[in-house]
């Protein structure tokens, strides 16, 4: 009995393993086309919570109407605004974003944050101030109306039309980054 037990583990920690080199593989650069396509729903009821003040190029708050009407690329990030180390992604992306402000200028960037305890979240936004577009969805019916794991954050490199470019996360390698960069600058000319 011992025996088998040891073999089946020893299956199982072996196939664990190849999946994750798999999927390893798969993300090296952090960016896919899995979602390519899809359109993206915003539901009308995401409040902003607060506009992109100390960033140059989104001076003005838009609602999540316009949002979904909004007629050029847009960058949204889907986070846990009840997750700390969430909101340390969010601060690398705003550093990465203020480093690269030149190749996304075009591209309108949000935050869509759900989030259970709003007093949580409100006391992470305190500790480590974010200085993107945020749009709160406590209900979690961006998550539910794209048909989307609410337990992973998203990244979405949208068209005009609200329809998936890629989505991953470019700040993971220098090839995620010039993934997404010339996915820019392609649909930026297309337009």
């Amino acid at each position: 009995m011992n025996k088998n037990h040891n073999i089946k583990r020893t299956l199982l920690t072996g196939s664990c393993l190849a999946g994750l080199l798999i999927f390893l593989i798969a993300c090296r650069s952090g960016i896919n086309d899995t979602l390519a396509g899809q359109t993206i729903v915003f539901p009308p009821q995401l409040a902003i919570l607060h506009s992109a003040d100390s960033m140059q190029q989104d001076k003005i708050s838009i609602s999540a109407r316009e949002l979904a009407s909004d007629k050029q690329l847009k960058l949204v990030i889907v986070t846990d605004g009840n997750c700390g180390a969430c909101f340390m992604e969010l601060l690398q992306w705003q550093e990465y974003l203020q480093q690269y402000h030149k190749e996304y200028e075009s591209v309108y960037k949000a935050v869509i944050m759900g989030a259970e305890n709003v007093f949580l979240m409100e006391y992470y936004l305190e500790q480590m101030p974010i200085s993107l577009p945020l749009y709160l969805d406590t209900d979690d019916l961006f998550i539910e109306s794209n048909y989307l794991d609410r337990n992973i954050s998203y990244t979405f490199l949208l068209n005009p039309h609200n329809q998936v470019i890629c989505s991953g996360f470019p700040l993971k390698s220098k090839k995620g980054h010039q993934i997404m960069i010339q996915k820019i600058k392609k649909h930026s000319r297309s337009n």
